[in-house]
């Protein structure tokens, strides 16, 4: 059993080196062998479970390790920031646990089982799924093509079927189980090849000049009424400065107070924009009756759309589930204040550019890609989680959200990285960390956002399918007697 153990997290380990900082993508396709072999060795359906809680406390514990140094960072003592890590690693590992309970299945269904579950969790509200399986591709641009159709689950799906039907294939010694996971790998990338040679110029796209600012303006600085004024006067030179770019974008929470409450934010607002014809886009705290909001706002923008309200918050940082409770635990818990949830989605226009914007974590739900516009925003601030690879990993996810959407995505980070992202998914341009610059590029922006953005998620039901006609088939085997399926 210690054996299997150690296997297990083993299949850990390469999953956290598929992503920031190790960033070897390549392991993703291969990194559940160990933990099959090790379920493979197993007769009792506990023992397995017991493997998945291995690897995923060992994956999700080291990826997720940024938690720790953040919380640290605002004093709470080792005991409180070692379980800040452990209870999210520990409440994911729980679906890795139901996973490889069922690793004898076949490998269609296995697969399909674990996107499933991949995507339930993301729906729980503490859930979030922070480096999905799909993400690992994001430096594989090739891979990404398809989602524009199918949406990211199926990369999810397609990578479970791999690991797999390798699996399989390997223990029984049989080449054929290979054939429909090879197939459908080598089409995906085929067909990704394909994409990536296409212009986007040549179907209507419009090329736009694009500025993104990031003010690297510390966690400390952010707040403080003494450094109002400096904040305001770097947002107005930096305007100044680009006069080039047809549109602007800063950071999420990037003015030094409150819309609607704050008088002097109201005047400089007004001021801004008096005095410029270009498009700016910034976040800012939005107060309305009587809640506080966390919002992206557009300057000269042309739409009905002028706020648009951050809907999906992070536990514990924008608001405090329990806080009663955890307020006797956590110090810091007392300290922090709740933002209420946006209940709509939105559109900021600017001439022909319809811009949906994301505002810091919610690149990481795909639900939240979906929907109309042709260019997507994401603001954000991760000066909170210092020179960790937590900033670089939130990027990977905003890489997958321009290529499933077919639009570039303009990342607008405070201390970065920030990015310009092309319609396929490629990186076109990126700030370093820790340094106030004007990152500058130009984008293509299509006359509308792919298939998977405008209509419908292909993969969900079809995945949703294959168990059905699995339970069906399950079903009828144990009527007629025979157990095995």
């Amino acid at each position: 059993m210690f054996l299997s153990i150690v296997l297990s997290a083993i299949s850990g380990v390469l999953y956290y080196l598929s992503f920031p900082p190790v960033a070897l993508n390549f392991l993703i396709w291969f990194f559940l062998l160990p933990i099959f072999f090790a379920c493979g060795a197993l007769r009792k359906r506990g023992e397995k479970v017991l493997c998945g809680f291995a690897a995923g406390i060992t994956g999700f514990g080291l990826n997720l390790y940024w938690i720790f140094f953040t919380v640290r960072s605002v004093g709470e003592n080792f005991a409180i920031s070692l379980a800040a890590v452990l209870i999210p690693a520990i409440f994911f590992s729980l679906f890795a646990s139901v996973f490889t309970a069922l690793s004898e299945e076949k490998p269609v269904t296995l697969a399909a089982t674990g996107s499933l579950l991949a995507w339930l969790g993301a729906k729980i509200p503490v859930g979030m799924p922070w480096c999905a399986l799909y993400v690992s591709q994001a430096k594989s641009p090739v891979f990404l093509q398809i989602t524009r159709i199918t949406g990211p689950h199926f990369l999810t799906f397609l990578i479970l079927f791999v690991n797999a039907s390798l699996y399989r294939s390997i223990r029984k010694r049989k080449i054929k189980i290979m054939i429909p996971a090879l197939a459908m790998f080598l089409f995906t990338a085929l067909y990704g090849a394909l994409a990536m040679k296409g212009l986007s110029a040549s179907v209507g796209a419009e090329a736009r000049e694009i500025s993104v600012v990031q003010l690297n303006v510390s966690q400390d600085e952010k707040w403080d009424s003494l450094k109002a004024n400096e904040i305001m006067s770097d947002i107005r030179r930096f305007i100044q400065s680009e006069k080039e770019s047809r549109i602007i974008v800063f950071p999420e929470s990037c003015l030094p107070g409150i819309v609607n409450f704050d008088e002097y934010i109201n005047e400089f607002l007004n001021e801004i924009s008096l005095k410029t014809r270009q498009t700016i886009l910034l976040g800012a705290a939005f107060y309305k009756a009587r809640k506080l909001y966390n919002s992206a706002l557009i300057i000269n923008g042309s739409g009905k759309d002028k706020y648009y309200f951050k809907r999906r918050l992070v536990p514990f940082g924008e608001f405090v589930p329990f806080r009663r409770f955890l307020g006797r635990f956590v110090s810091v818990i007392n300290e922090l204040g709740d933002f209420t949830a946006g209940d709509k989605p939105a559109i900021l226009e600017t001439g022909r550019v319809r811009i949906a914007p994301l505002i810091c974590s919610e690149s990481v739900y795909p639900s939240l890609w979906r929907g109309g516009g042709n260019m997507r925003v994401n603001i954000s601030n991760d000066a909170w989680y210092g020179e960790t690879s937590a900033a670089e990993q939130h990027l990977w996810h905003g890489i997958c959200a321009a290529s499933s959407c077919g639009v570039p995505l303009i990342f607008a980070n405070n201390t970065g990285p920030s990015a310009i992202i092309n319609e396929r998914g490629v990186v076109t341009a990126e700030s370093p960390y820790g340094s106030a610059v004007v990152l500058r590029g130009s984008v293509y922006v299509p006359v509308r956002a792919s298939f998977y953005a405008e209509h419908f998620d292909i993969a969900l039901p079809a995945l949703f399918l294959i168990l059905i006609i699995r339970s069906a088939v399950y079903l009828k085997n144990i009527m007629g007697g025979n157990v095995d399926g």
